[in-house]
């Protein structure tokens, strides 16, 4: 199957995040649902196995994550040391469940790869670069950073797929997969998807984003636009739409958008005509 082709240019990379609350309850501690998970490791392994080289795994922090940083000590520079922890066991399930499906899934930090000093995060992307060139399914999460006093921070997970961006030459597509259809315009179980969010005009897409639950530590659909539109601004594409773990559904994300089912609903936050992203030896993510 070849990549999407859009204006000419090939897509150079396809990002999956698959949201932590299609495959565990986020209130929780620690709890996975592993039919669902395994679900989505075959359908990404299939993706894997179609597009080798053009495709990089993000896991949202689901029970793991969240139950991590839900109540942290503000004084204390480490306490969301345990996050790391948590996020590798996490990355540790979804790597198992892929390498069952003869997938070549390798579990990465990125507290080992990225630090944040003046309100930026610095990635060593050469290391990802690599890994894709090689045939190897990157399996990426939230994690924490250390900033330029020490203390440890943490970098949720749907800021993530931004810091991917930079060894890319060619085009890019982000899919955040989530329990709901895109932004809703009337609310949460509402009917009406917001289509299209100009990142030079996302007013109408922040009034239609509802609240955040207090157990959720991610901000919601508030924190997915935020990271959206800081991966449109660089010139990638990012598609917010609900998840399904079936091979055909994530094949799609492959394709044209203008093959996709007529009734497959989502956001897509992205310029008009997307533009190459620049390669470079290291991003730097504002």
């Amino acid at each position: 199957m070849n990549a999407d082709s859009v204006h000419g240019q090939t897509l150079s990379l396809l990002v999956v995040k698959v949201g932590g609350s299609l495959f565990s309850d986020k209130r929780k501690s620690r709890t996975v649902d592993a039919c669902a998970l395994r679900e989505y490791a075959a359908a990404i392994a299939e993706l894997w196995d179609l597009a080798p080289g053009q495709v990089a795994f993000v896991s949202g922090g689901g029970a793991f994550g969240h139950d991590a940083v839900r109540s942290l000590d503000p004084a204390d520079p480490d306490a969301t040391l345990p996050l790391t922890e948590a996020t590798f066991a996490l990355k540790w399930l979804w790597t198992e469940a892929l390498r069952s499906f003869g997938c070549r899934a390798v579990p990465l930090q990125i507290a080992a790869l990225a630090y944040q000093e003046d309100g930026q995060v610095h990635f060593q992307d050469q290391v990802i670069r690599h890994l894709l060139d090689s045939g190897v399914l990157p399996v990426l999460s939230g994690d924490v950073t250390v900033t330029a006093d020490g203390s440890l921070k943490v970098l949720g997970s749907d800021r993530v797929p931004e810091l991917l961006l930079g060894p890319q030459p060619g085009l890019v597509r982000v899919a955040m997969l989530t329990d709901v259809p895109g932004i809703l315009l009337d609310g949460p179980g509402g009917s009406e998807t917001l289509c299209t969010v100009d990142p030079a005009e996302p007013q109408a897409a922040a009034r239609a984003v509802w609240g955040t639950p207090e157990w959720d530590t991610s901000d919601s659909m508030a924190g997915k636009l935020d990271a959206a539109l800081a991966i449109a601004q660089r010139g990638a594409e990012c598609f917010i739409l609900k998840g399904e773990p079936r091979a055909d559904f994530m094949r799609y994300l492959l394709e044209p958008r203008d093959s996709w089912p007529p009734e497959m609903r989502y956001t897509r936050v992205g310029p008009t005509r997307p533009r190459a992203v620049n390669r470079g030896d290291r991003a730097v993510v504002r």
